[in-house]
């Protein structure tokens, strides 16, 4: 993911995007809501702590405990 201010690029980090059957868009989009704690049915009641959504349907910049994980593809927390 790259976080631009303006037309210039800022910051750049490795991302873990959605599982199987929630693909996270690709694309340039503004934020436009955030949360500080979020559990969203669209997604299962996924925790998504810290979120910067991103898209009407649900799609979000959020934290996660599942540290190692990241840069791959989310998954399904029991």
């Amino acid at each position: 993911m790259t976080v631009s201010v303006g037309r210039a690029a800022r910051w750049t980090w490795p991302v873990s995007t959605g599982r199987r059957g929630h693909a996270t868009p690709a694309g340039n989009f503004q934020a436009f809501r955030m949360e500080e704690e979020s559990l969203l049915q669209e997604w299962d009641d996924a925790p998504m702590p810290h979120s910067i959504f991103f898209t009407k349907r649900g799609h979000a910049i959020h934290g996660s405990f599942d540290t190692r994980r990241l840069g791959a593809p989310g998954r399904r927390v029991a």
